[in-house]
């Protein structure tokens, strides 16, 4: 069969797998956050015993406990299947994981169409799919996981090395790492709470992933998420925002547009 023929039948692929990595991402976050840092940690104290509930554990509804019907787990079709709430306790279910699984399923093969590899495609894909970790977490607790953290380093890290523009994405990464590390220990030591300190491992992974000067749209955008939280969301300037959620939306935002702009000769590496 020729390669014509073959191409529309591997965007399809990549559209299955792009939907099953969103809803398996987008599933890990709210384990994550459901295990971890809810409540319900002080059901399993020791944190190995949370890893094997995390990775063991059959899908259930965590309002009721109920377990998951299995046609309810397929991508997308799931949330049609089951009217959007828990056959058990009519729990309305998020339209969020709807969303995490459309998305993922759109960006892979839309990585493919404008020229990225396989690899690359895939590893952006995994990229984006951890950020939903990042982004449930801090907007639910204020915190960022760090063993996620580290998945999203190894994925930029994989991506550096094969992808064009290295250069470019280590300056991004280090310069990143060094100006956020610094801002951390300054406001540790003024007293004045900026920033976490997993929002500078988030930002460092978020800049090697992007390199320079692409991550300084990214951050600003980040940052101007961040005060429309602050401003207008919580009403006061003082008002604590996640700014690793933030950062989370901007680089979900802007790995399509930095694809379709490259492609169109916009941006160079």
């Amino acid at each position: 069969m020729s390669e014509e023929l073959l191409l529309p039948f591997a965007y399809v692929f990549a559209g299955l797998l792009g939907a099953i990595l969103g809803s398996f991402y987008y599933a890990t976050a709210t384990r994550v956050s459901y295990f971890f840092y809810s409540a319900a940690r002080k059901s399993y104290p020791r944190k190995r015993d949370r890893f094997r509930a995390l990775i063991f554990k059959p899908s259930f509804c965590m309002e009721c406990g109920a377990p998951i019907s299995r046609v309810y787990l397929i991508p997308v079709f799931g949330y049609a299947f089951s009217r959007a709430r828990c056959a058990e306790c009519g729990t309305r279910i998020s339209p969020k994981h709807l969303v995490a699984e459309i998305y993922l399923a759109i960006l892979l093969p839309t990585l493919l169409y404008f020229g990225r590899s396989w690899p690359e495609a895939l590893l952006m894909t995994l990229f984006a799919g951890q950020l939903y970790v990042s982004i449930v977490t801090d907007t639910r607790h204020m915190i960022l996981d760090h063993e996620n953290t580290a998945f999203l380093f190894l994925w930029a890290a994989i991506l550096t090395a094969i992808a064009d523009g290295t250069t470019a994405r280590l300056i991004g990464g280090g310069g990143t790492l060094v100006i956020f590390g610094a801002l951390y220990w300054i406001s540790r030591l003024t007293g004045r709470t900026m920033m976490g300190f997993g929002d500078v491992p988030l930002s460092a992974a978020v800049g090697l992933f992007f390199g320079f000067p692409t991550l300084l749209i990214v951050f600003v955008a980040a940052a101007c998420g961040s005060i429309f939280y602050s401003l207008v969301i919580q009403g006061s300037r003082n008002a604590p925002a996640p700014f690793g959620a933030s950062l989370g939306f901007a680089t979900l935002t802007a790995i399509p547009l930095q694809i379709v702009a490259q492609w169109a000769g916009f941006l160079q590496f």
